[in-house]
């Protein structure tokens, strides 16, 4: 499965463990990180398409929005509060707790749910 994957976090060491564990999850996938959010918008700015964006929360998550042909939008945080927060669930397709990251299993199934239109589990 040949999956692009843009990973927006300003923690370089996270980023490399979630690319390097999406990298064992997906076929082949095309994956761009970035360190800061100006690249982000930049990227959404000149139309930029991607399957899966994964967003510290650190990071502006908002700019998300502006990737509207994504199919699954994450945010990953290490703050157990904003896991719990109501209008941030509404606006993204999962959050998951850093650095668990069994939880990119999750990420992976939620994708495959969406691309497929079934239940993968």
């Amino acid at each position: 499965m040949n999956a692009r994957i843009l990973i927006a976090d300003d923690e370089v060491e996270i980023t490399e463990l979630i690319k390097d564990v999406m990298k064992e999850l997906f076929l082949f996938p095309k994956i761009e990180v970035v360190h800061d959010w100006k690249k982000v918008r930049y990227l959404a700015d000149t139309n930029e398409e991607y399957d899966i964006v994964i967003c510290d929360k650190n990071m502006p998550f908002k700019e998300l929005a502006r990737f509207p042909k994504t199919k699954l939008k994450v945010v990953c945080t290490g703050d157990a509060d904003v896991i719990k927060s109501t209008p941030l669930r509404t606006k993204v397709d999962a959050i998951f707790e850093k650095p668990n990251l069994m939880n990119l299993i999750i990420v992976k199934e939620l994708y495959l749910q969406k691309v497929t239109g079934r239940s993968v589990a």
